[in-house]
């Protein structure tokens, strides 16, 4: 069998582009103990891929769809902590998912966040190869009605724009522009199927999401009128939404949200300096709430998924967030565009 080829250190301009950009601004102190405390969650759980993350953290459980998303806030974090240990983390994760695809895990659809992970750690071959079983099975628009059927079936239909946002982000990061505005232009013709209130409580997560994807391409092939318009439109609405301490609220308004949070300022971050503020805003937040983890490994840096409206961790901790949060600390808030 050929050598795997780890094209990380043969990453173009044009790859580069597709990736958030982090510029080492934020508080490095409490990065580097949040991507530390995070390598050390690193492990093999039941129900899971080797070298993952556990859902709920304590649980000793995990599920396939976890890698990818639990591993690429560590990325991010490299890039401006440099610690080999974070790096080396991601590289360990993402060698586990191309063992599992090897192994017969591409029978089974591929994941898209998993996809985006690929591309950031720098394996962008495999990338594209994963997503090519997306495109051979599903035109874009069979795809985006796949998810939206999927998660209406369960009753939590504004999922689905979270999902449909990262597989947006995955086509653009894989080249393939005209598959990620295919998925966007499905997205917005049935907006009212996600962009809504229900017990999937994702309608501004959702959003958020979609306009971190739009950034991507708009960073790729520039946005149309039509895209731009929309992009706008979604910057206005988290803006409106958040609250004075920084942080979003949970769709139900009980309780401050770290994974809602967490993309609005990603999204937020990847726009103009008219919205860093806000943007710094979420950071801010973010740095402040996080706590000392008493129980996994003590002193690590820890989020809880939600805060009660007196800031205090309410709920439980889960691996995937852990990620989101060091994604949104690592994040962009100079962008000139």
């Amino acid at each position: 069998m050929p050598r795997r080829t780890n094209n990380l250190e043969i990453v173009t301009l044009f790859v580069s582009a597709l990736l958030v950009a982090w510029p080492a601004h934020g508080a490095p102190a409490e990065l580097d103990d949040a991507a530390d405390h995070h390598v050390g969650l690193q492990g093999r759980y039941a129900n899971g891929l080797a070298d993952s993350w556990e859902w709920k953290l304590g649980s000793g459980r995990s599920a396939e769809n976890l890698t990818g998303i639990s591993a690429i806030g560590l990325v991010a974090a490299h890039r401006i902590t440099k610690q080999k240990a974070h790096l080396d983390s991601a590289q360990r994760a993402a060698r586990a998912l191309l063992g599992a695809f090897d192994r017969g895990f591409r029978q089974r659809r591929p994941f898209t966040q998993d996809i985006e992970f690929l591309v950031a750690a720098g394996y962008i071959i495999d990338a594209y190869r994963w997503f090519g079983r997306i495109v051979g099975r599903h035109s874009a628009a069979s795809f985006a009605e796949q998810v939206l059927a999927r998660r209406a079936a369960s009753g939590a239909g504004s999922l689905a724009g979270w999902d449909l946002a990262s597989a947006i982000r995955a086509a653009v990061a894989v080249g393939r522009t005209d598959y990620a505005r295919g998925l966007l232009s499905h997205a917005v013709e049935h907006r009212l199927r996600w962009d809504r209130a229900d017990r999937g409580r994702a309608q501004l997560l959702a959003r958020a999401s979609l306009l971190w994807s739009l950034a991507r391409l708009r960073d790729v092939v520039g946005l149309s009128s039509s895209e731009a318009q929309l992009a706008g439109e979604l910057q206005r609405a988290l803006i409106k939404a958040q609250r004075p301490n920084g942080a979003w609220l949970t769709d139900d308004g009980q309780h401050f949200s770290t994974q809602l949070t967490a993309y609005a300022t990603i999204g937020l971050s990847a726009w103009s300096k008219r919205l860093s503020k806000a943007a710094e805003g979420g950071r801010r937040w973010l740095e402040r709430v996080g706590s000392e983890d008493q129980k996994l490994i003590a002193g690590g840096r820890i989020w809880s998924a939600h805060y009660n409206l007196k800031e205090r961790p309410e709920g439980d901790f889960y691996g995937a967030v852990q990620s989101e949060v060091l994604l949104a600390l690592s994040s962009n808030s100079s962008s000139s565009h």
